[in-house]
């Protein structure tokens, strides 16, 4: 296994140095450590206010932007918009909550535009040399911690037990979060992916994916390789195989879970959202209940009313003082608070980039790039099922890594051009 160091320019390091403080965000956030807490509970907050400082004055000063980013800032600016109509028409939330919400909701665009406008013209490998060294590092420290609580006494806390193992969690508050985590480990180290090969990397990540069992997570790792094996190893060319043979697995390794929530005759937090998140739909019909009023973390903070009529604030982990399952679900606060609307315009949203994924040539671009992008598209459509996905935490740094491989796919593909 090779680490290979490089000289950094400014860029680089800046790269860097956010990408670390995203990694570990929600992990300090826990800290016991009351000024630790504090300090990285507003990270993701301070990281979005500038990327919507910086796009602000990007578009101030008219530069040119890609057509394919065009229409996503489009779309969801529409979809902004119908939230923003709920808000006013059904004040269920103050101004300033919905504001609030309105900014949660948005960082992972503000981080994908941010991204795209700043690293246009990049280097094709500003991942690999900004991230790529410290990503190995973290994955054979976390492999190493991973295995360990696994398999012996250990260090750190167990979630639950899954399956045939241990849930691990590591320094994460939850599963979750240390699975994604591990999955921008992956798509960083796919996407870099050369002559030095990170494969032996990428499988040691997908260890310590499966070692959370989280069944959303370990149906990407099931996507990510089965579309190694159909792009990089059988040289499938038909892009309607990746995605049904993706979807098919997927869809498999995910029907258990996805029956507990939804279709079990046992009561589910998240059944019972979806259920009422249509009715608030169709009371509000076309544009939802607005912001802050059902499903998202804003609603939590400032306890939505609505979720007072519904009796929430009797159920264990649905009151007020015990919300754990209220925002556990995307599609349950899209439908509620964007109605049928929203919900239209985020299912373009989500064709938009899979499109500008899709439209990318492998000869161009490599297999791996391309492989790991329809992936994390894949997956976040399924983690949205039974997490925010898009609104959740991490979203940020997921999409501003998405932001910066685009950034280098078009710059492959210009100087792909240029030499033809």
């Amino acid at each position: 296994m090779k680490v290979k160091v490089y000289k950094k320019t400014k860029k680089e390091l800046f790269v860097e140095i956010i990408y670390i403080l995203l990694i570990f965000q929600i992990a300090l956030q826990s800290s016991p450590n009351y000024i630790v807490s504090k300090v990285f509970n507003y990270v993701d907050d301070v990281v979005a206010l500038f990327c919507l400082i910086y796009i602000a004055l990007v578009f101030l000063s008219k530069r040119r932007v890609d057509v394919d980013d065009r229409k996503i800032l489009i779309v969801y600016i529409l979809f902004a918009i119908v939230g923003i109509a709920g808000s006013v028409v059904t004040k269920i939330q103050s101004p300033l909550t919905c504001v609030s919400d309105l900014f949660t909701c948005s960082k992972f665009i503000l981080g994908y535009l941010a991204t795209r406008l700043y690293f246009k013209g990049c280097n094709p490998n500003l991942l690999k040399r900004s991230v790529s060294t410290i990503t190995k590092l973290l994955v054979i420290i976390f492999f190493v911690l991973a295995v360990h609580d696994e398999f012996m006494n250990p260090f750190f806390g167990i979630f639950d037990y899954r399956m045939f193992g241990k849930s691990i969690e590591l320094f994460y508050p939850h599963p979750t979060y240390l699975a994604a985590a591990c999955i921008v480990f992956l798509l960083v180290l796919a996407t870099t992916n050369g002559p030095e090969n990170n494969f032996i990397y990428m499988v040691m990540t997908s260890a310590i994916i499966v070692f959370t069992f989280r069944a959303k997570a370990i149906s990407f790792v099931a996507v990510f390789w089965g579309l190694y094996l159909m792009i990089d190893v059988w040289k499938i060319k038909s892009k309607i195989i990746y995605v049904v043979a993706s979807v098919i697995l997927a869809g498999y390794l995910a029907y258990d879970q996805f029956n507990t929530y939804f279709m079990s005759k046992t009561w589910s937090a998240r059944a019972v959202l979806f259920t009422d998140a249509i009715t608030v739909a169709k009371r509000y019909f076309p544009i939802g209940a607005g912001f802050a009023s059902f499903g998202t973390n804003m609603s939590v903070v400032s306890y939505s009313p609505l979720y007072y009529e519904f009796g929430y604030n009797y159920i264990n982990g649905m009151s007020k003082s015990t919300a754990a399952y209220l925002n556990d679900g995307f599609w349950q606060a899209c439908i509620a608070q964007f109605g049928a609307i929203g919900v239209v315009l985020f299912v373009f949203l989500i064709y938009l980039f899979m499109k500008k994924t899709w439209n990318y040539k492998i000869q161009n671009v490599g297999a791996t790039r391309y492989f790991s992008l329809i992936a994390l598209n894949i997956y976040l459509v399924i983690a949205s099922i039974g997490e925010l996905a898009y609104f959740a935490p991490y979203a940020l740094l997921y999409f501003a890594v998405l932001g910066i491989v685009f950034d280098e796919n078009d710059e492959m593909v210009s100087r792909f051009g240029e030499d033809i």
